[in-house]
């Protein structure tokens, strides 16, 4: 009979031991609540902002009066903790080594668990520091880039050696990593994006969601007037319209097909973003730009 989870550890998409964090933290153990986080997942500071907490949808104490706000004391316990913290294990060199290619989410969880597997893992990656879409996609003011980094070092600290401004394929080829490497993963991430196949959409004036987000955490400066309207409904739709008052668009306005009550963003994203004055249209979609 298989092991039964509780609630909120099920709901975790990496199986954390949240009862076991949670009172570790009542015992005011932080660096044993932060072993238990880190245990399963190389990403605690990032996921203590910008994870979507279903365990808390899972809580039993919902039942009773209101979930707990697990996320927050995750963050509490990131941040209260000295680095870095040991106990995690790591087993016997194996004498195997695996090239990432990718240094985004996946590449780097990848990596880290190979490491600990005892293996050698070395990722590539063509941007000019790690992190992939928690780097260039990501704003800043969901994820602060000190708690990205502060992950990524313990990633680096645990053996997880990365070469970043490398381009597989251009710097370096697939065959040759396939003769030196044991293994080749490729995690190269999800870049590419859909446009809408409207008349006009091949406007210069019409940005897509991610390079735009991207020129924005870089600093580049975009010509965007002063009214701003974003196509789409999704957590990235929010992350697009708050990105844009940020970078001083007076009138930022949201359109999407889906009704308000069925809009795919999370309810916290549309309410931050009403409340910092971004206006939301559901239940509208462009026939033409």
């Amino acid at each position: 009979m298989g092991q039964i989870l509780p609630p909120c550890t099920a709901a975790c998409p990496v199986h954390t031991d949240v009862r076991g964090y949670l009172a570790a933290i009542t015992r005011r153990d932080y660096q044993e609540a932060y072993r238990l986080i880190r245990a399963e997942n190389p990403f605690p500071s990032v996921c203590a902002w910008v994870c979507h907490h279903p365990c808390e949808d899972a809580c039993r104490r919902a039942g009773i009066d209101a979930p707990l706000s697990i996320r927050d004391l995750k963050r509490f316990v990131v941040e209260m903790v000295d680095r870095p913290v040991p106990g995690l294990f790591r087993a016997a060199d194996t004498g195997k080594k695996v090239a990432v290619v990718g240094a985004g989410p996946a590449g780097l969880t990848a990596a880290y668990d190979l490491v600990h597997l005892g293996h050698r893992a070395v990722v590539f990656d063509r941007l000019p520091a790690p992190g992939g879409h928690f780097l260039t996609s990501l704003p800043a003011y969901s994820l602060p880039r000190e708690a990205l980094r502060r992950d990524i070092d313990e990633i680096m600290a645990a053996g997880v050696e990365i070469y970043a401004g490398v381009e597989v394929g251009k710097g370096i080829m697939i065959s040759c990593l396939q003769e030196e490497y044991d293994a080749v993963i490729i995690s190269a991430g999800l870049w590419a994006e859909r446009g809408l196949p409207l008349p006009g959409f091949d406007h210069p004036r019409v940005l897509t969601a991610l390079p735009f987000l991207k020129a924005a955490n870089a600093g580049v400066k975009l010509e965007h007037g002063n009214r701003v309207i974003v196509i789409g409904g999704g957590d990235i739709a929010m992350d697009v319209a708050r990105t844009a008052l940020r970078l001083g668009v007076a009138d930022v306005g949201v359109v999407c097909l889906e009704p308000g009550n069925r809009m795919p963003a999370h309810a916290w994203e549309v309410e931050g973003a009403l409340a910092e004055g971004v206006k939301i249209f559901p239940g509208f979609g462009p026939a033409e730009i």
